[in-house]
């Protein structure tokens, strides 16, 4: 009967631990892109106006 808790002790561990490492992933991944393509308001003004 341990073998069933132990088991699904190391199952929740292993999932909860990859949806914490997935999440960190994608938050590295946007930092990157915000540096690399940074937002820039004055463009977004000027296409405002011409429209």
């Amino acid at each position: 009967m341990d073998d069933k808790y132990t088991y699904g002790l190391v199952i929740t561990v292993v999932g909860m631990g990859g949806t914490l490492v997935s999440l960190w992933f994608i938050t590295v991944v946007i930092a990157l892109l915000k540096k690399l393509l940074p937002y820039r308001e004055e463009q977004e003004k000027n296409g405002k106006e011409t429209v």
